[in-house]
């Protein structure tokens, strides 16, 4: 049977419901950018915005600057999400195979409807029939031979269309695509690949693999793979994924820093929230990422795997702040910073004791205790200090101490507790 594979992909999403919603918005440049007018970043824009320049992720006092006559919504995540759960809803009836990639993007295996619905596009416009309809919002869908493929096709969809990709044109249309546009290529490794003399998927994918692997790892291979369109993973269910495969936090700062004791007493309230979520789904974790987004708005990812199986907020915090110490970020000061876990093991019964039997005693018991304190009165109701972050409760210019937990003035959290 012929591998179909479907990616609806919401055009501007947040901004589309506020239109949606104000009658006053619509045909206008809205930008999802949060409550604080200098200090915060757009989440997302309409496509009037985005004909002055605006991006996501892009600092709202540049876009202000930008665009001043825009329409700055705060936005309501609720509501969002609400339009989400619908939209997953509608997937249900073309196929059960349907994998929630984002909030407003959903992974759909459709080799099996094609007899039922006639054919690819026949299920595309379908599907983007039934959101206009039942939520009035504009959506695009890409139909591809996989998933990384179907990513492509939705990006030639926008907006408000239906795009498929058939198994005999991918050498064609991967032959003069631009590097940046496969999907998870991103500015660096653009950059990196453009160095060698790479600007193209048909450049990439003729290019000697011996050279890739020296440069990037067991990422050339992948690298290799996506320029000639191969992807064999599969959509995975909610059923299939309640077992995140990846567990992070990463909160944007008020105001960029260099200071990395500040720094580090954001990444040790990071770790809490990160270590909690890992043992309320039993998770233990191999490998340790670290995220640094500058006042340039460059991204840029660490991690390092580890020789053992950590789970407790001590081990993921010395682990953290040993690859962060390896980080040079000056001279630019730092606006992003996240913490992560990947390589998960899982026990078949969280949140009870015998999940670590491999670990000492009291480490358990304070794993507990400190879990049920957080359950029953919130997350921030007691944490693991490190004494040689310091103390201090207020952040000063010129002052080596770090700022404690009692931050909240200066950092915002950006990403809530999802997988």
């Amino acid at each position: 049977m012929e591998r179909v594979i479907a990616l609806i992909d919401m055009d501007a999403f947040f901004a589309s419901i506020e239109q949606r919603d104000n009658p006053c918005l619509r045909g206008k440049p809205v930008l999802i950018a949060g409550s604080h007018a200098q200090k915060g970043i757009v989440s997302t824009c309409s496509y009037e915005a985005r004909k002055f320049g605006i991006r996501s992720g892009m600092a709202t006092i540049d876009a202000r600057k930008r665009c001043p006559n825009g329409y700055y919504v705060s936005g309501n995540h609720a509501k969002y999400c609400y339009a989400s759960s619908r939209i997953i809803e509608i997937c249900y009836r073309f196929t059960p195979i349907v994998e929630p990639f984002s909030v407003d993007e959903m992974f759909l295996d459709i080799s099996g409807s094609l007899k039922l619905f006639g054919s690819k596009k026949a299920i595309g416009d379908g599907i983007r029939s039934g959101i206009r309809s039942l939520l009035n919002l504009p959506s695009s869908v890409g139909i591809a031979p996989n998933k990384l493929l179907a990513k492509l096709a939705s990006r030639f969809a926008k907006p408000d269309g239906t795009f498929v990709i058939e198994k005999e044109d991918v050498s064609g249309l991967l032959e003069n695509l631009p590097v940046k546009d496969l999907f998870g290529v991103g500015p660096k490794t653009t950059e990196k690949l453009n160095l060698l003399g790479i600007h193209t998927a048909g450049e990439l994918s003729r290019f000697p693999q011996h050279i890739l692997e020296h440069k990037f790892g067991k990422g050339g291979v992948d690298l290799i793979l996506k320029a000639k369109g191969i992807d064999n993973s599969r959509v995975d269910t909610v059923e299939d994924s309640d077992d995140p495969k990846s567990i992070s936090n990463e909160t944007t700062l008020y105001e960029p820093t260099d200071n990395r004791y500040h720094l580090k007493k954001i990444l040790l309230a990071l770790v809490h929230k990160v270590s909690f979520r890992m043992r309320k789904h039993g998770a233990k974790a191999r490998t340790i990422r670290l995220r640094i987004r500058n006042e340039n708005f460059e991204t840029h990812q660490y991690h390092h795997t580890v020789g053992r199986e950590i789970f407790f907020d001590t081990e993921l915090y010395e682990e953290i702040i040993h690859l962060f110490d390896s980080v040079r970020f000056e001279p630019h000061k730092v606006r992003l910073i996240g913490v992560g876990v990947t390589k998960l093991t899982y026990e078949k019964h969280p949140d009870q004791l015998e999940i670590f039997p491999r670990y000492d005693v009291k480490k358990q018991l304070t794993a507990e205790t400190i879990d049920n304190l957080k359950k029953r009165f919130g997350t921030e109701i007691i944490n693991i200090g490190d004494s040689r972050t310091g103390d201090s409760f207020s952040f000063r210019k010129n002052n080596d101490r770090a700022l404690s937990f009692g931050m909240k003035n200066y950092v915002k959290e950006q990403k809530g507790d999802k997988k």
